[in-house]
């Protein structure tokens, strides 16, 4: 089994990676006891020549343990250092960062943290949580309170009713660990509710020519759904464009579900129609029964691309 000291970890080259080294260099020490001796809280025996013997040989082996776990600059930092907690506090002094502009840096960077939209929840708390590492390192404290508080805050709009289901869950259920696996699981959800969910957007259909003639070619018929759909003999092209809309459509008589594979389109309300031509035919609806069409006109239809909502002219619409 290899020992403690045979034990390696990424060389710190800078700041950028002290966060991470700091810790795992704590629990090598600790794991080969000598990190009391490196934080100061074992001193140099005054008395009795085994126990100084002792010491000095857990503050070599501290002292290697650190020293060959740096880089080039790092190591410039501690060579003059003549003990393993000199090498430490030296450490810590240039990496750390001390300062009260620092402490107030990484507030500021705190309150203003929120959830990026390219992250996960995964990665959008690992990104907190380091933050309040170092925060924590600079001697603030922070509670879990306050960062369950600061994730809530920082989620996005698609995440709000998550708030009063947080609230309904057990004082004594309200923890970190908790709250994380809450919300890994809520997006989950959401991310399969994303994918079902029917979205209107604007499909350009283009017809096809009609090669067969067909028989009673003056009636209308129409598509399932209830809208018409000519069945005149039509061989020419042409480009319509029609809103592609969900499955779930309401009841309400305000709704009105538009086919892209209708040729036309049918509406009983009249105050919808920008033009209207009266004129009388005849239409075959799906189930066999013959209804009157009493005119046609042109009617404005707001339709979303994905982006934006648009405003487009359905025309000869029944």
């Amino acid at each position: 089994m290899s020992s403690e000291s045979e034990i390696k970890i990424e060389k710190l080259q800078d700041s950028s990676q002290w966060l991470t080294w700091k810790f795992q260099m704590v629990q090598i020490l600790e794991a080969g006891e000598m990190f009391g001796v490196v934080n100061g809280e074992e001193l140099l025996p005054s008395a009795g020549e085994q126990e100084q013997k002792s010491w000095r040989k857990l503050d070599a082996k501290a002292r290697r343990t650190i020293s060959t776990a740096l880089g080039k600059q790092p190591l410039l930092q501690i060579l003059n250092c003549a003990s393993a907690k000199s090498m430490w506090d030296t450490l810590k002094s240039v990496y750390e960062q001390t300062s009260t502009a620092s402490v107030l840096f990484l507030l500021q960077k705190y309150y203003s943290y929120s959830k990026d939209p390219e992250d996960d929840i995964a990665t959008f708390l690992s990104k907190l949580m380091e933050i309040v590492q170092h925060l924590r390192d600079q001697g603030e404290i922070i509670s879990d309170s306050m960062i369950m508080t600061k994730v809530l805050i920082s989620l996005p709009a698609e995440y709000n009713h998550f708030h009063s289901a947080w609230e309904s869950v057990r004082p004594a259920d309200q923890n970190l660990n908790n709250l994380r696996a809450r919300l890994m699981a809520e997006e989950i959800r959401l991310s399969a509710q994303e994918k079902v969910k029917a979205e209107a957007f604007v499909a350009r259909h283009q017809s096809r020519p009609k090669t067969k003639k067909h028989q009673n070619n003056n009636r209308k018929t129409t598509t399932k759904g209830g809208l018409a759909k000519s069945a005149k003999n039509e061989t020419q092209h042409k480009n319509v464009e029609a809103l592609v809309c969900g499955a779930n459509v309401s009841g309400k008589q305000e709704s009105w579900m538009l086919d892209s594979g209708a040729t036309d389109h049918m509406s009983n309300r009249r105050d919808w129609f920008v033009t209207f031509e009266h004129y009388n035919d005849i239409v075959r609806v799906g189930d066999g029964r013959a209804i009157k069409a009493a005119g046609k006109g042109d009617i404005n239809v707001l339709v979303n691309d994905g982006q934006e909502w648009v405003q487009k002219v359905l025309t000869n619409v029944l």
